[in-house]
């Protein structure tokens, strides 16, 4: 392997890596977002999130997408179609935007420059009502999304219906200070994203399910765009006390998927084991090499429901039985074969009704919902993301 670590790292402004102790001027280049406190200001706890399994964080600066030339269409397109709804209600574009961090599956956050009297007006148009204020933001609701809105921030999160507004709020106060944040209630978070900086687009998870790398407790990626080409850092956070095995990481960045990459490089910082690199353009192929990241990067959940089925299949238990916490008010159940039963969770079609165990009320792995059905009912479980229009179907259970 060419090594050429100081060269490379010092252009993504991670030139600590290896043996040297980085900086806090380092950190700093590309960490200001509203009132300079970075992505990472916005993101809660864990605790007021209800996410055990694991967390992803995506952050994109839109004006950086706009000025280079390295992103591809289809990696720009994947933002901008995430986030399609909440632009036309919003009435902004894409382009307009300083910044947009996806928080978890729980809620979004558009930075810039907006004019709330203008957004009310758009807001009245499209069955949203004003339900009161949180510090310097005015909230407003429809049946299942509730919107903060600020002249230089939108928050936009699930809402239940119940006059519970705890996802948006928990994010507001996590960034106006109020609240606990991850950063500092979970080291593992506070020095993955230490290790990345800023950059123009950031991909985070922390929790289970972080392979390829043995032991690895957290994984993310950074890219900076430069003219000609993005620059790239992978950032695998080992525990507390463990050595950084870098072994398997130069191991991992032989793979095919990696052919495209140029100057790649592997250093370490403290517990951090870093992969540096440059590429051509930004595509799909390159923007995920690792299937981790590339999980982490959707916007929809990526998590596993299961069912088991009740005496004479006459009733159906769903479920979540790995991966992404979802939002309650974002997951509904459609399809055929619904049966009327007052001893069941659920018997018509409609939203997740049982009382979600986590504290924001998501659906976490190990929640369920048992369903009143008829045999050979076709039920479909379906997602509607935070910020998009489309609904998605996660599952579908046919019953023989």
């Amino acid at each position: 392997m060419d090594y050429r670590r100081r060269t490379v790292l010092r252009g993504l402004g991670l030139a600590g890596v290896g043996t040297a102790t980085l900086t806090a001027g380092c950190l700093d280049e590309g960490l200001s977002g509203v009132m300079g406190d970075g992505y990472a200001a916005w993101i809660p706890s864990p605790a007021e999130l209800a996410t055990v399994e694991r967390f992803n964080l995506l952050w994109v600066d839109p004006q950086s997408l706009r000025e280079t030339d390295v992103v591809s269409r289809p990696v720009e397109t994947h933002f901008t179609a995430a986030i399609e709804r909440a632009l036309d209600l919003l009435g902004v574009s894409f382009d307009d935007l300083t910044g947009v961090a996806w928080v978890g599956h729980f809620a979004v956050v558009f930075e810039g420059s907006f004019r709330p009297d203008r957004i009310a007006d758009r807001f009245d148009d499209a069955d949203f009502r004003s339900i009161g204020s949180h510090g310097a933001y005015t909230l407003y609701a429809d049946r299942e999304t509730l919107v903060a809105v600020s002249d230089e921030a939108i928050v936009f999160g699930p809402w239940a219906g119940d006059g519970t507004a705890g996802v948006v709020e928990a994010v507001v106060d996590a960034r106006d200070g109020n609240r606990e944040r991850y950063a500092a209630a979970d080291a593992t978070f506070a020095d993955l994203t230490e290790a990345l900086g800023g950059g123009d687009v950031v991909v985070a998870r922390t929790g289970a399910d972080v392979p390829p790398i043995e032991r690895v407790e957290a994984i993310g990626a950074t890219w900076r765009f430069d003219e000609g080409a993005a620059k790239v850092a992978f950032a695998f956070v080992f525990p507390a006390g463990a050595t950084v095995r870098t072994d398997p990481i130069a191991e991992l960045i032989h793979g095919d998927e990696w052919a495209a990459f140029e100057d790649l490089d592997v250093g370490r910082r403290g517990r951090v084991g870093i992969v540096t690199a440059t590429v051509p353009t930004l595509s799909d192929e390159t923007f995920t090499p690792i299937e981790s990241i590339e999980e982490a990067a959707e916007t929809r959940p990526t998590a596993t429901f299961e069912a088991t089925y009740g005496s004479e299949r006459r009733t159906a238990t769903i479920i979540h039985a790995a991966g992404d916490a979802i939002p309650r008010s974002r997951l509904l159940l459609q399809g055929e074969g619904f049966r009327p039963d007052p001893n069941v969770d659920q018997d018509e079609p409609g939203r997740w009704a049982e009382d979600p165990s986590g504290l924001s009320t998501a659906v976490e792995p190990g929640d369920s919902i048992t369903v009143g059905i008829y045999p050979g009912a076709t039920i479909e479980l379906r997602y509607r993301p935070i910020g998009r229009g489309e609904v998605e179907t996660l599952r579908t259970f046919e019953v023989a």
